[in-house]
C-alpha cells in the first residue's frame, strides 16, 4: 500500500533553529509480507556431521535446519538456541539443489524451515535429515558360555544400531565352527 507521512511546523529542528518546512510530506509504496515462504524440500537423509543435506526453496529466503527438540514458533526459537542444534544457509537459486553443510550439528533429526527477507517462517520440511556420528557397538554373548570338545553354543551379536552388511564372513573363530548364521537389525546368532 501507500503510506503518506507529514511533519508538523516546528517539529523538526536542528541545532541551529532551523525548522523543516511546515508541510513537508512524502508519499512511498510499501510492500507488506505476511505470507510466508513454502517449506523447503528436503531430501531424506542420514549422515555423518561432516556430511552435506540436499535443500531447494521456491524463493530466496534462509534456511535453517533445526534438531527436532526446538519448537519452531518464529525466527529467535531457532536462533536463541544451542548453536549445536541449527545451521543455517542462504539460498541463492529458487528451485535447485543446494548443498547444505550440517557441519557442528550434534547427532539427532533435523526439519528445514525457510525464512523469507520480511522474517516469515515457513513450516517444517516434511523430511528431515538425521546426523549420525557415533559408531555403533556390538556386544557379543554365548549361551552356554562354555563347552565340551563336540558341542555347541549359540553367540548372539547385539548391535546398538541397525547396521548393513554383517554378514558370517565377517567373523572369525579359534576353536569352533561357525554355522547357521543369521539375523538382521539389531540382532544376529
Amino acid at each position: 500500500g501507500t503510506i503518506v507521512v507529514e511533519v508538523r511546523s516546528g517539529a523538526v529542528v536542528d541545532a541551529a533553529g532551523n525548522s523543516a518546512p511546515s508541510a513537508a510530506s512524502s508519499a512511498s509504496s510499501v510492500t507488506v509480507d505476511r505470507s510466508a515462504p513454502s517449506a523447503p524440500i528436503l531430501a531424506n537423509a542420514v549422515l555423518l556431521s561432516s556430511g552435506n543435506a540436499t535443500v531447494q526453496g521456491d524463493e530466496l529466503a534462509v534456511v535453517y535446519l533445526a534438531n527436532s527438540s526446538i519448537v519452531v514458533t518464529n525466527l529467535g526459537s531457532i536462533t536463541s538456541s544451542l548453536g549445536t542444534l541449527w545451521n543455517q544457509l542462504t539460498l541463492v537459486a529458487i528451485n535447485t539443489d543446494t548443498a547444505f553443510a550440517a557441519t557442528g550439528l550434534i547427532d539427532g533429526t533435523y526439519r528445514a524451515y525457510s525464512v523469507d527477507a520480511a522474517g516469515n517462517v515457513s513450516n517444517a520440511s516434511s523430511n528431515s535429515v538425521t546426523v549420525d556420528s557415533a559408531p555403533p557397538t556390538l556386544t557379543i554373548s554365548a549361551s552356554p558360555s562354555s563347552v565340551v570338545a563336540g558341542g555347541t553354543s549359540t553367540i548372539t551379536f547385539t548391535l546398538s544400531e541397525v547396521v548393513s552388511g554383517f554378514t558370517a564372513s565377517d567373523i572369525t573363530t579359534g576353536l569352533g565352527i561357525l554355522s547357521n548364521f543369521s539375523g538382521s537389525g539389531t540382532t544376529y546368532t
